[in-house]
């Protein structure tokens, strides 16, 4: 039953109609940048925050786990509908002696989801400081969707 979907309104993106006759923007959707691959989920870039769509409109792709890890690190938990993703490390206050620990910790709880259902497992955490105040963490992890090692700076 398409419904208003053959109107001019139904062939805009806020349009209505059934979404089987909806026409997909850019027409090759979730290509990899990298590639002539298809993933699984569209690409976020890790400064802007936002999908990514290149000059010709193809809404571009990222792995389900390569997502995840963007998501989970990217996200305060909390601050989200759905509470129980994200990391916490920004209630870390004070560079103290078990700084490093409490990172690690904040980092693998943020991703145990991701590891529980067999998405990724991790390599390596590791913790650097910069300065007196400052820190950034590295993670190596690996996707076990397609078993490519992969790395994550915050």
């Amino acid at each position: 039953m398409p419904g208003a979907g053959n109107s001019s309104a139904g062939n805009t993106d806020a349009g209505f109609g059934d979404i089987n006759f909806a026409v997909i923007p850019g027409a090759d959707v979730f290509r990899d940048p990298f590639s002539t691959k298809h993933l699984s989920s569209r690409r976020i870039d890790p400064k802007t925050r936002d999908y990514v769509i290149n000059a010709t409109g193809q809404i571009l792709g990222m792995t389900r786990a390569q997502q995840f890890v963007e998501l989970a690190m990217g996200t305060d938990k909390g601050s989200c509908v759905l509470s129980d993703v994200g990391q916490q490390l920004r209630r870390i206050q004070k560079i103290t002696s078990n700084f490093v620990t409490q990172v690690t910790s904040e980092i693998r709880s943020a991703l145990s989801e991701g590891v529980n259902e067999g998405l990724i497992s991790i390599t390596a955490i590791t913790v650097l400081r910069t300065g007196t105040t400052g820190a950034y963490a590295n993670i190596r992890w690996t996707d076990l969707t397609n078993f490519e090692e992969n790395e994550t700076n915050i």
